[in-house]
């Protein structure tokens, strides 16, 4: 299973290492970088990593391309590389359309509001980890070929 967070903050991180926006001022608490510097290629080689990206269009269509040029690559190398995309059910945004088009995309599961919330990092300021989702979500699968499938 994926173990490592392509998009955290040391307030919402779930393992100790992960990328996120700041890493200069993350790194103590456990950032190698963000997601998109060209120096994480080696670590973002093979393995499984979880996505839940800022939910900004823009950014998820640039995640989507540099997703699958890793996945290119790995498939160059015969490599298993597996990205878990968490983003809202946005049908209507061609960053969705693009992720669930593509053919990267082993599996998508539609996660209904009601039966399902998120560990969010406003511990500091807000009584509970835990928010109720606001909306549908999407886990989209992008694999190499080489990747186990979900089952």
């Amino acid at each position: 299973g994926a173990a490592f967070e392509l998009f955290a903050s040391p307030l919402n991180a779930r393992f100790s290492s992960f990328c996120s926006a700041a890493p200069d001022v993350d790194r103590a608490f456990g950032s190698v970088g963000s997601f998109f510097s060209p120096s994480l290629d080696p670590l973002l080689a093979s393995g499984a990593f979880q996505a839940n990206p800022p939910y900004d269009p823009p950014l998820v269509a640039a995640m989507g391309e540099r997703m699958h040029a890793l996945l290119a690559s790995a498939d160059a190398r015969r490599d298993a590389l597996t990205f878990i995309v968490i983003i809202p059910h946005w049908q209507d945004k061609p960053c969705w359309r693009a992720l669930e088009q593509s053919c990267r995309c082993s599996a998508h599961l539609r996660l209904p509001q009601a039966e399902h919330g998120f560990f969010e990092g406003g511990q500091h300021y807000r009584p509970a980890l835990w928010r109720a989702a606001n909306h549908d979500t999407s886990l989209f699968f992008l694999q190499s070929a080489a990747a186990p499938r979900p089952s």
